[in-house]
């Protein structure tokens, strides 16, 4: 019996019941707040825990070890790239498929090798090719399959999180505040007299251009833009405003340097800027822009950069530091931050703002009541 194959096989088994009765069965019944999407990764994951679990427990309570342990730690990297942790995750499969192709390559070379009167005859040679090219193919396949569910979960989740996302339309928002839908993101312009400036640009230029005409907004007339950070869905129409000043946090040129990186199913989200002359702010520095006072608050997590912008002590814009549910802050799905656990904390810098009135989010909306938003539950 392998006990701790055993263990695992139960404590995937309960996940998987875990996740039915918390989350499973509340979204068959929730009148909102589930999308399809959502659901689809719900099913999929009490799926994979309940399948690993009983398949598990049948190779645990065979009397050989040889291929429990191999199987176990492939299934716990999948497992641990559903939950958002890819790299790891990717680590144990590939670990897993090298030592399970490891042992198969030790029994064929056993069976090609073992002292038969007829090892040397055409048949034996031919057979013993024949099996080990099965091997070969069967561990092959199974790695192929493990990765193609591991990235099929990858995807799901990607899609349920994506789904919750709820972008304002274009249009005006309130006072000098207009908003600009690129499409599953959004981007903040504030006017003073005949210029603008502009927090985050989007994730398509093609996009972005359109929606500042419907605005009537030309981007020559944009004389600063505030990145929150440098995900290119915040970056990507930023050749607009050629014209404008670009300010970022001093933090944030690492994620746009080579020294850290940000990967989304491989893909690494953060590029090189299409320009180099941006300028670099530090924490709680303030900059004027015509009328507009700008103040950036530095609140790492998402980015090791990110940074939220306070304009005239009133309008807080916070890109993808947080978002709201029903009026109230909370954290954004852990799968998009480069550090949950300190994206979390920096959520209690975004309740200490007092002169702060509105939140501006660039996937859940904004609100007009800082302080009910903020309050703890």
């Amino acid at each position: 019996m392998n006990i701790p194959g055993l263990i695992f096989s139960v404590l995937a088994i309960i996940s998987g019941l875990l996740w039915l009765v918390f989350l499973g069965v509340p979204a068959l019944f929730a009148e909102d707040n589930f999308t399809f999407a959502q659901l689809c990764n719900v099913g999929y994951n009490i799926a994979l825990s309940l399948i690993a679990g009983i398949l598990g427990i049948k190779y645990s309570l065979r009397k050989t070890k040889k291929y429990g342990a191999k199987f176990f730690i492939i299934a716990s990297g999948v497992i641990i790239i559903i939950l958002g942790r890819l790299i790891c995750g990717l680590l144990l499969v590939i670990a897993g498929g090298l030592l399970l192709f490891k042992r198969f390559y030790k029994k064929t070379a056993k069976v090609t090798t073992q002292d038969t009167e007829d090892r040397d005859s055409p048949n034996c040679v031919h057979l013993s090719r024949r099996f080990t090219m099965f091997k070969i193919l069967k561990v092959t396949g199974i790695i192929a399959g493990v990765l193609v569910l591991a990235m099929g979960g990858m995807f799901l989740k990607m899609n349920a999180e994506m789904s919750g996302f709820a972008p304002l339309e274009t249009g005006k928002v309130v006072d000098d505040v207009s908003v600009v839908k690129d499409g599953f993101a959004n981007f903040f312009i504030i006017q003073d007299g005949t210029q603008y400036i502009v927090i985050d640009c989007g994730a398509d230029r093609r996009i972005a251009a359109e929606q500042l005409k419907i605005l009537g907004v030309n981007p020559d007339d944009v004389s600063a833009v505030f990145l929150t950070h440098t995900d290119s869905d915040h970056t990507g129409a930023l050749g607009l405003f050629d014209k404008a000043k670009l300010f970022l946090s001093k933090e944030e040129e690492q994620m746009i340097n080579g020294k850290k990186s940000k990967y989304l199913l491989l893909i690494k989200t953060n590029l090189a800027l299409p320009r180099n002359n941006y300028i670099l702010l530090e924490d709680r520095q303030s900059v004027q822009i015509g009328n507009l006072k700008i103040e950036g608050f530095l609140a790492p997590g998402h980015t090791v950069g990110t940074m939220a912008y306070l304009v005239n002590d009133r309008y807080l814009f916070i890109g993808d530091i947080l978002s709201l549910k029903k009026g109230k802050v909370a954290p954004i799905p852990s799968f998009f931050d480069l550090d949950h656990v300190q994206a979390a904390k920096s959520i209690d810098i975004i309740r200490r703002i007092p002169t702060a009135e509105y939140i501006f989010t660039a996937h859940w909306g904004y609100t007009d009541d800082y302080k009910k938003a903020v309050e703890y539950q």
